[in-house]
């Protein structure tokens, strides 16, 4: 079933780690951040994960997440595809994407994208600023 309508994004936070809690279910995001920032270019990151909370939205597509530079030039510096059916509008889906290494080139404008198929449902600004 293709997407008969794409969902509404929430949130997209991105973090050094996430803890589920076996007893009760809830997330704690350790380490958030919104932008990167470091005195020497490229910056090689820590491996981290993307905390994505989306509702609404019914059928079956391929949730894409990327991240490029905000002019959109040049190949994505990292995408993944997640597999995603919605069968009830009214429910909270909860999206953890890992990041296993992500090389930002300079210092600059990013934007982490995310698409429903070939909707694009939100862009999200990731400024990477040069200290000292």
């Amino acid at each position: 079933m293709p997407v008969i309508a794409p969902p509404t994004v929430l949130s997209v936070i991105p973090c050094d780690q996430i803890y589920k809690c076996p007893a009760t279910g809830k997330m704690s995001l350790l380490g958030t951040f919104h932008f990167f920032f470091t005195n020497n270019y490229p910056l090689a990151m820590y491996p981290f994960v993307i905390y994505i909370i989306t509702t609404g939205g019914r059928g079956d597509f391929a949730f894409k997440i990327e991240m490029m530079r905000a002019s959109g030039e040049g190949a994505p510096l990292f995408s993944k595809s997640l597999p995603m059916k919605v069968d009830d509008p009214q429910q909270f889906q909860f999206h953890v994407a890992s990041v296993p290494g992500l090389v930002i080139p300079e210092p600059g404008e990013y934007v982490l994208n995310l698409w429903a198929d070939d909707h694009l449902l939100s862009t999200r600004r990731m400024p990477a600023h040069k200290v000292g």
